[in-house]
């Protein structure tokens, strides 16, 4: 996820529905052999289903299929996210309101695991910068994460039951239409405000 000035979505959350307690206007991505997720629901923008529909056709070997292992998110899985991000874990989109997220991960520690990571963030914020924390618990502030509008996806290329393969899943991805977002071989984007600059 990256973080731009521009005007963030508003943060409407869908209340009923197979994509509930996301942003609404997401809707369920079909599952079948060809297309898994790691969640038993996944949900993106009606446009982002289509792209993965037409992604589809390009996975052409009989044993591979495309695993969605991260979609639409939660404002508070975001939040989540972040936390985790800033005690050591994978690079996260944060609220529009922190000035240089990458010097903040500098200041908290690091820890082992995911759930060690966003409770020693949360404990570290609230004795060192409460500030800081009050900005990560303002959920709207995500609103222009690429995960929370649904336009992202963190996917994998499996090949039965092997490992993913970054290069073919980068290759089929590119082809189909999808960005990659630098540094996260992982994350792929479709119709955001950065798709073009990242295609290129």
């Amino acid at each position: 996820d990256t973080k731009e000035s521009l005007i963030p979505e508003p943060v409407k959350i869908a209340q009923q529905g197979l994509c509930k307690d996301f942003v609404e206007g997401l809707v369920p991505i079909p599952q079948d052999e060809k297309i898994k997720c790691s969640d038993t629901i996944c949900c993106a923008r009606q446009e982002t289903v289509e792209k993965i529909e037409d992604t589809r056709k390009f996975i052409s070997n009989s044993n591979e299929y495309l695993l969605i292992v991260d979609a639409a998110r939660s404002p508070e899985a975001q939040r989540e996210a972040f936390l985790d991000f800033l005690a050591g874990g994978a690079v996260a989109c944060g609220p529009l309101d922190i000035a240089d997220k990458n010097e903040l991960a500098k200041k908290v520690p690091d820890a082992e695991t995911k759930l060690e990571r966003i409770n020693l963030a949360e404990n570290w914020l609230s004795q060192n910068e409460p500030q800081t924390l009050e900005i990560l618990n303002n959920l709207p502030s995500y609103s222009h994460c690429r995960h929370i509008q649904g336009r992202a996806l963190d996917v994998q290329l499996q090949i039965g039951k092997s490992d993913n393969n970054i290069i073919n899943l980068r290759n089929l991805m590119c082809e189909a239409g999808w960005a990659n977002y630098g540094g996260e071989w992982w994350h792929y984007e479709y119709l955001t405000s950065g798709y073009e600059r990242a295609k290129k």
